[in-house]
């Protein structure tokens, strides 16, 4: 009897794994857009606050005018500190709604919550992070450098599709990090992402795209864009004596509030994407299966 019912949980796992690896994109944006209506507030809560942290960061660097190399520095600094609750808190939220889970504000705080993970969080969003502000930099080193315009344009094209390859190539990181009990060393995390893309960049590119084209689209999200549109037009004729910064900063606030429950689709549809291509120990069912419950 105990074999029996040993034998019906491995088939039963066995059909799990097979649905989370053989949804199609579209499947994955669709079933990703029925767990989203049914976590609007929560998702939007979430979206919210990581939104928040990010601005925050644009308020501090408008109000402080940090110069040049110093800008770079200080975004490097506030994206890695940032990065356990910003990346890691919201790729937890968005795998935790995809696998089944009730999603929480509290989810953001996931690498508080054990010994070690936060200092395991920070060292791989320094290596993350590192890696972006270098492409960034390396670009702004091209731009500023004497070429012939058609050469200058060339090499740009090249190195910028060179920098987006690389940034799709890790885009496992954050997924393979809260999928663990413990925050694997950056080398291993990012070593595992970048195999585990080969071959999947220009689906996860096509996939980020066509989600974010099914947010904007939808009715809510085109009544987002109004409302955004109509506040910030509000907003101006109200400051038209604020300097430049207040405006931006204003428009910029505006934009982030109302686009966050947008953003949150795009959380749980990439969150689904990245669930179908995350490495499986050897008879541990995949966590698409166990969003089956939301079909």
């Amino acid at each position: 009897m105990a074999h029996a019912k040993k034998d019906s949980a491995q088939r039963t796992a066995g059909r799990k794994e097979a649905e989370r690896v053989g949804r199609t994109n579209q499947e994955i944006r669709k079933l990703a857009w029925t767990i989203y209506r049914a976590n609007l507030g929560q998702l939007t809560a979430i979206a919210l606050v990581v939104g928040g942290v990010q601005f925050l960061f644009t308020l501090i660097s408008r109000l402080v005018g940090f110069p040049g190399l110093w800008h770079q520095v200080a975004s490097f600094v506030w994206s890695t500190l940032a990065f356990p609750v910003v990346t890691l808190g919201a790729a937890h939220a968005g795998l935790s709604a995809w696998r089944g889970e009730r999603p929480r504000v509290g989810m953001l705080g996931w690498a508080f919550r054990a010994p070690g993970r936060l200092w395991g969080a920070l060292a791989v969003g320094a290596a993350v992070e590192g890696i972006s502000i270098a492409g960034s930099a390396f670009l702004s080193l091209l731009r500023v450098i004497s070429w012939p315009q058609a050469m200058a344009l060339t090499v740009i094209v090249i190195v910028g599709t060179a920098i987006t390859w690389v940034s799709q190539r890790l885009f496992l990181v954050s997924y393979l990090c809260v999928s663990e009990e413990n925050v694997p060393k950056p080398v291993e995390a990012l070593h595992t992402s970048f195999g585990s893309m080969r071959g999947n960049v220009w689906s996860s590119i096509a996939m980020s795209i066509m989600a974010f084209f099914r947010a904007v689209f939808s009715a809510f999200g085109v009544l987002m864009i109004v409302l955004s549109i109509g506040l910030t037009l509000g907003a101006e004729s109200i400051m038209m004596n604020a300097s430049d910064s207040v405006r931006t900063l204003l428009q910029n606030g505006v934009s982030m509030a109302l686009f966050a429950p947008l953003a949150a689709y795009v959380y749980v549809a990439m969150a689904g994407f990245a669930d179908k291509l995350l490495p499986r120990e050897p008879g541990v069912s995949g966590g698409g299966g166990d969003s089956a419950k939301h079909e």
